[in-house]
């Protein structure tokens, strides 16, 4: 039997609620980082009206992209740290995108076309490739019988 104190309980629930809140807390302040870089460049009703924008129609993009800027350009952050802190699922992301394109250049695509169906044959009468013995069916011939 497992007994825990009332404190250990407490304390993973102030934890979970602290993580919970963090990650509330998380787009709101990329977007209120977004508004003063937004405020800066164009102008305060501008970057106002810009970001309300925005917001009501769910664009990322343009946060990111304001946000990025406020961190490299106003506060003078490392350009990987703030793109870091403003697309944390790019961390995720381009290991996957960056094997993905490794493995078409170490395994690129054959040139040639040898694809007939998976065990799919062409009935004799109505394929030209099939008349001639030995003759196989290419892909434009499957393709043309209705």
């Amino acid at each position: 039997m497992n007994i825990t104190s009332a404190g250990t309980h407490v304390a993973r629930t102030a934890g979970r609620s602290l993580l919970a809140a963090l990650l509330l807390l998380y787009p709101l302040v990329r977007c209120a980082v977004a508004a003063v870089g937004l405020m800066h460049w164009p102008g305060g009703g501008w970057g106002v009206a810009a970001l309300l924008v925005a917001v009501c129609l769910r664009w990322t993009l343009p946060w990111q992209v304001a946000a990025l800027l406020t961190l490299v350009r106003l506060w003078h952050w490392p350009i990987l740290a703030a793109l870091v802190c403003v697309a944390p699922r790019l961390v995720m992301i381009l290991p996957g995108l960056v094997s993905s394109w490794l493995a078409t250049l170490r395994h690129p695509r054959p040139r040639w076309d040898t694809w007939v169906g998976a065990g799919a044959s062409v009935p004799a009468a109505r394929s030209p490739a099939a008349a001639e013995p030995g003759a196989t069916a290419s892909r434009a011939d499957a393709r043309s019988i209705p």
